[in-house]
């Protein structure tokens, strides 16, 4: 359609039908379409090597692959990583990682010690960043090899010094690609009736609930074993969609600036 060959003024034409006409050209003509997105922002924190950063890259790629062990841990300092998607009723969603170095990680590169008040500085870091409207906060831990007392260490931590966070908070179990979801409840059950858990109530922390993620074995691709990826898919597809769901279903926000209940917050 050529507009200015119509052969009639907008007083001839129904304007409606003609801006219809007018949108269906721009999806052709136009290189740059635009869409309104609703952000959502998860920052991820835990002890060092729990899969934090496998978490965005799942994601982003539900074949991402994990890599072959290494000796120190892939996230020495904040790292933010922005992925968008459209859904099937045609709204878009950007989410934006934030990625925590790791509580109690014992070295980087062998030197530098991280404590957890050097992290929680790094938390700081958000408000610089203009990061502030938080829809979660995910503590992430590997419950694969069973529950580590530093976990539980880093849980009371996180608990004992940001208590308004708990509504915020959820449990992100990683490493459960080979799990299913009876297996899966199995774990969270099992962690939760764990002595020290129970005497820290640090079940009433996680507000949000559990969550899985997992991501196809390194081993599985090395070893070309069709069977196992093919189950590990089917697993973290479903782990995958609960996670997102869950992250688009968080409706209030937690600001840095003026806190949970409008206080004024600083994490410091």
């Amino acid at each position: 359609m050529n507009i200015r060959n119509r052969g009639k003024t907008t007083n001839d034409v129904d304007i409606d039908e003609f801006l219809r006409n007018l949108r269906e050209m721009d999806k052709t003509n136009n290189p740059f379409q635009f869409h309104k997105c609703i952000d959502r922002n998860i920052i991820l924190i835990g002890r060092t090597r729990t899969g934090k950063s496998t978490i965005s890259n799942v994601i982003n790629d539900i074949t991402y692959v994990s890599k072959a062990h290494e000796l120190y841990a892939e996230t020495r300092a904040i790292q933010i990583k922005t992925i968008s998607t459209e859904t099937k009723d045609n709204v878009w969603y950007y989410f934006n990682f934030i990625d925590v170095p790791g509580f109690f990680d014992i070295a980087i590169n062998g030197k530098e010690k991280l404590t957890n008040e050097k992290i929680t500085s790094y938390l700081q870091e958000c408000i610089t960043k203009n990061i502030t409207n938080i829809r979660m906060f995910g503590f992430v831990f590997n419950l694969a090899a069973g529950i580590n007392e530093q976990d539980i260490e880093t849980m009371v931590y996180v608990k004992t010094t940001y208590p308004y966070l708990d509504k915020y908070m959820a449990l992100v179990i990683t490493h459960c690609e080979q799990l299913e979801q009876d297996q899966r409840k199995k774990l969270v059950d099992d962690f939760f009736r764990h002595p020290k858990v129970i005497k820290t109530k640090l079940n009433e922390y996680f507000k949000l609930g559990a969550l899985f993620m997992g991501c196809i074995r390194h081993e599985s691709v090395m070893t070309a074993n069709d069977k196992s990826m093919y189950f590990e898919y089917n697993n973290i597809l479903d782990m995958r969609i609960e996670f997102i769901e869950k992250c688009m279903k968080s409706e209030t926000p937690f600001n840095f600036y003026n806190g949970s209940h409008g206080n004024k917050c600083r994490i410091s």
